[in-house]
């Protein structure tokens, strides 16, 4: 087995390089959009405005939304505590400190549900002759939602060479920056590990010892592997959280208007705090499941499956799940998806590095038979994680996509597509094992198809993983406008 052993660890090696060479994010890539600002970008105006308004293009969080102004010569112009309008894509602040003509610079950050910071700015110019120049008024005129430049009577002249409606991108640390793939990264790969790892004990081989044929030596080695992938799992996703919120405080704070966001707000009244604090809590359970399950299988059981269930649900409410607005649907599928793709090839990469290796501790004349019992364990379990990874990422594709030709004609529906292309390969690979390579594991030669054959699979699988992490940063045309 000592070739066995080399080729899986050359599996695991181009498994984390080729995460590690594509999950650098697309550029462009972007969530929150300011869709439109009153002031508008780029505005001249004839009267002093008495609000900010600005309209992005989906639900911010309000907890961690910054509007900072400023005047001519750099000097800051006080303004209220930033507020939701009419809708939660709506924010508003009043202007409570004084005006004066010349050139005003509007800086902006928001969030949305999903955690992306977004910021940039606009400047708007108020004329020499405008009206309401000085201290501003005391008694704003809409609280709810601020005043409309049709409300105040101010005359928005936008420049003829200029898009009014876009503003100027602030170029800075967020969640398309290659240390934050980085880091999300490290997060897909410690929960594609930790499901594997409670497939592979769980139910791999507990099915094969009902079959009979596997040695006790095989079973107690796989077991003791498994148990040692689940900790070395938990400890990344441990490590992952902290590096998470500290990219995330950066994230928020780098460039951005206005006073710094403490982690306090980040966690506590943020979704996307929420489901950080699920996977924080979930990664040192998973730890401690890990640990007892060779002593008290039973209760560490039941610890090591609830931690990753809510692994699933957190990394589902920091996603593009989190945004939709039917959260209740588009969040319980996204987390079955989830789990059903760490079913399917974290469990595959468990049986490669942690059950085909224990395969040694078996005679050398059962070694080719012991691995097609292994196999033949997993491939119902593989077979039925992947037809649901087909049907809850097309409910899932459906939801962000809202229609077909949105397949074809947004940033985000073409990376779907490379997606889809992707996990098209893995199915084709993971059913060539199945057909073709399982029944020939019988003969050695079987077995070298196999070792070969799945970490085929298991490298299409990063490019999936690889794929997905772009994805998350790159905004659903059905965003809400």
């Amino acid at each position: 087995m000592r070739g066995g052993g080399r080729r899986a660890r050359f599996t695991v090696l181009a498994l984390l390089s080729l995460l590690g060479a594509v999950t650098s994010p697309l550029p462009s890539a972007a969530h929150g959009v300011l869709r439109r600002s009153e002031p508008a970008a780029g505005a001249r105006l004839s009267a002093a405005p008495r609000a900010l308004r600005l309209i992005f293009n989906e639900p911010t969080e309000l907890a961690v939304a910054r509007l900072e102004l400023v005047g001519p010569g750099g000097v800051a112009v006080a303004l209220s505590p930033v507020r939701h309008g009419d809708t939660p894509v709506v924010l508003v602040a009043d202007v409570v400190g004084r005006l004066e003509a010349g050139t005003h610079t509007v800086r902006w950050q928001v969030a949305g549900r999903d955690g992306h910071p977004v910021r940039g700015r606009f400047t708007f110019t108020i004329l020499a002759n405008a009206s309401g120049i000085g201290p501003a008024p005391s008694d704003p005129a809409d609280p709810g939602d601020g005043v409309t430049a049709a409300d105040s009577g101010v005359t928005v002249t936008p420049p003829p060479a200029r898009d009014s409606t876009t503003p100027t991108s602030v170029v800075a640390f967020d969640a398309q920056s290659p240390l934050f793939a980085a880091v999300r990264w490290l997060g897909f790969v410690a929960t594609l590990a930790l499901i594997g790892a409670a497939g592979l004990a769980f139910v791999v081989l507990p099915t094969a010892e009902r079959r009979g044929g596997v040695p006790a030596a095989v079973v107690r080695a796989a077991a003791g592997r498994a148990r040692a992938l689940g900790q070395l799992a938990a400890g990344a996703l441990l490590a992952a959280g902290a590096l998470r919120l500290a990219a995330q405080s950066a994230a928020m704070n780098a460039d951005a208007a206005g006073d710094g966001t403490s982690l306090a707000t980040i966690v506590g009244e943020t979704l996307w705090g929420r489901a950080w604090a699920i996977q924080a809590v979930a990664a040192p359970l998973a730890l401690a499941g890990f640990l007892l399950l060779a002593r008290r299988p039973a209760g560490a059981r039941v610890i090591v499956l609830l931690s990753v269930v809510a692994t699933c649900v957190g990394a589902s409410l920091s996603g593009h799940a989190a945004a939709a607005s039917s959260l209740a649907i588009a969040v319980p599928v996204d987390a079955t998806h989830v789990l059903l793709a760490g079913g399917w090839l974290g469990t595959l990469l468990a049986l490669v590095v942690a059950g085909v290796q224990s395969v040694g501790e078996a005679p050398e004349t059962e070694r080719a038979g012991t691995a097609a019992l292994l196999v033949n364990a997993f491939s119902p379990l593989a077979l039925l994680c992947a037809a649901g990874v087909a049907l809850t990422g097309a409910i899932s594709a459906w939801l962000n996509l809202g229609s077909l030709s949105a397949l074809a004609s947004s940033e985000y529906g073409r990376t779907l597509a490379v997606k889809l292309a992707a996990v098209s390969l893995v199915a084709l690979t993971g059913a060539y094992n199945w057909r073709r390579v399982r029944p020939a594991l019988m003969r050695e030669e079987g077995r070298r198809r196999l070792s070969r054959s799945a970490t085929l699979e298991l490298i299409v699988g990063a490019i999936v993983l690889a794929v997905t992490a772009v994805l998350v940063a790159t905004p659903p045309p059905g965003a809400p406008p």
